[in-house]
C-alpha cells in the first residue's frame, strides 16, 4: 500500500484530493497520514469529506476513516463503472474542487458517467464555473477527452445551493500535448451578477477591457449576464485566450463592499500576470491538467507561467505511485516546465 504525508508542503486539502484522484484511477490502494496536522482545525474538514466520498462512490472505493476531523483514511479503489451520481456538498463548498478529482476517474469507467453536483459555482479559494468551463474542460477535451459541462444555477457564499451536471465519456487514453509557447493574444470573457443589479456586470466588463486596451490588447470580448436564480448575491468575472493549444485564464469574485471595477480590473491584472511569461497554460492549470497527462500513451511537455505550491504538492503525490514518471522543472513561484512519460502499462 502507498503511504502519503498528508502533511507535506502546505498540508492542506489538495495533498488529500490529489492522492485519492491518483488511487482512484491509477487503481492502487493508498493512506494517507498527518491530514492537515499544521492547520488550525487539523483533519479532514467537511468539503474533503464529500470530495472523497464522491471519488469512492464513482470507483467502487472502500474507504477507513473518512470522517470530519480524521488524521488518517485508507483508500482502497475497486472498479469504476460509470452511471449516474448525484452529490450535495452543503453551502458553498466548491463544487469545481470535486469535479477536479473525480473526472479523471470517470475517463477510466467501463460506461458513461453522469455527475450532479450541489454546492458553490464560484466562490473564494476554488476556479470558478466560467473558469473552469472555458479553460479546464477545454483542456481536457482537447486532449481527446469528452467532457460536457452544464451549468444549472450558480451558487455563492454562504448558503451555495448551486448546480452543476457534467457527462464524461470514459476513453481508452488521451493524447499527449507538447505546449511550450503561444501567439496571439485573443481575449474572451464572462461577467456575471446574481441577484444583483445589471449594471454591476456591466462595470466589470468595462473595467476589464479598460485595463487591458490600456496594456495594448487590443481583442477583447467579455459576455455581460445576470439572473436571479441563485439563493445568495454575488458575481464574478471569468477571463480566457482563444487560440488552439493554449489554456490560460484568470477569474476574480464579487464581495460585499468590493467595487465592481475592481473585481473585473483584479481579473485583468491577473491575465496581464500569466501572460507575462509567454507559456500556453496559466499557474492553476498545471496541477489541473497533469492527471490527464499520465493517462497518454504519448510523452508530454508543456510550459506553465507559474509554479505554485498545489502543482508541487501534486507532482509528489504522483511520484509515491508506480509507473508515474514526471519531471518538474523550475522554483515555485517561478515559470515551470513540465515532463511527462507515458504510464508502461498504457503502451
Amino acid at each position: 500500500m502507498i503511504e502519503i504525508d498528508g502533511s507535506f508542503g502546505e498540508g492542506g486539502g489538495q495533498i488529500l484530493r490529489a492522492a485519492v484522484s491518483f488511487a482512484a484511477f491509477l487503481g492502487e490502494d493508498v493512506k494517507i497520514t498527518n491530514i492537515r496536522a499544521r492547520r488550525e482545525n487539523p483533519g479532514i474538514r467537511p468539503q474533503h469529506k464529500m470530495a472523497i466520498r464522491a471519488v469512492a462512490e464513482i470507483s467502487g472505493a472502500t474507504v477507513e476513516g473518512n470522517e470530519v476531523g480524521s488524521s488518517q483514511i485508507v483508500f482502497m479503489p475497486g472498479t469504476a463503472k460509470g452511471g449516474r451520481f448525484y452529490f450535495d456538498i452543503g453551502t458553498a463548498g466548491s463544487i469545481t474542487l470535486v469535479l477536479q478529482c473525480v473526472i479523471p476517474v470517470a475517463f477510466v469507467a467501463s460506461s458513461p458517467t453522469e455527475v450532479s453536483i450541489k454546492g458553490g459555482t464560484d466562490v473564494s479559494g476554488s476556479p470558478t464555473s466560467d473558469y473552469f468551463e472555458n479553460v479546464f474542460v477545454k483542456a481536457v477535451n482537447w486532449l481527446g477527452g469528452n467532457v460536457s459541462y452544464q451549468l444549472k444555477r450558480r451558487g455563492y457564499y454562504p448558503r451555495g445551493q448551486g448546480v452543476v451536471e457534467v457527462r464524461v465519456e470514459p476513453v481508452r487514453h488521451l493524447k499527449g500535448a507538447t505546449l511550450l509557447e503561444r501567439r496571439g493574444v485573443r481575449v474572451r470573457g464572462r461577467s456575471h451578477c446574481s441577484r444583483l443589479p445589471a449594471h454591476v456586470a456591466r462595470r466589470q466588463a468595462m473595467s476589464a477591457k479598460e485595463m487591458l486596451l490600456r496594456k495594448g490588447i487590443q481583442d477583447v470580448e467579455i459576455a455581460e449576464s445576470t439572473d436571479d436564480d441563485s439563493l445568495d448575491p454575488g458575481s464574478s468575472v471569468a477571463l480566457w485566450l482563444e487560440e488552439e493549444g493554449v489554456f490560460l485564464g484568470s477569474d476574480s469574485l464579487g464581495a460585499r463592499g468590493k467595487k465592481a471595477e475592481f473585481v473585473g480590473s483584479e481579473a485583468a491584472e491577473k491575465l496581464i500576470s500569466e501572460l507575462s511569461t509567454g507559456a500556453p497554460l496559466d499557474a492553476h492549470m498545471g496541477d489541473m491538467i497533469l492527471p490527464y497527462l499520465f493517462l497518454s500513451t504519448e510523452k508530454s511537455e508543456v510550459r506553465i507561467s507559474r509554479v505554485t505550491m498545489h502543482l508541487f504538492t501534486e507532482v509528489y503525490v504522483a511520484k509515491k505511485f508506480p509507473g508515474i514518471r514526471v519531471e518538474l522543472v523550475g522554483d515555485v513561484e517561478q515559470a515551470g516546465l513540465l515532463r511527462i512519460l507515458p504510464l508502461k502499462k498504457l503502451i
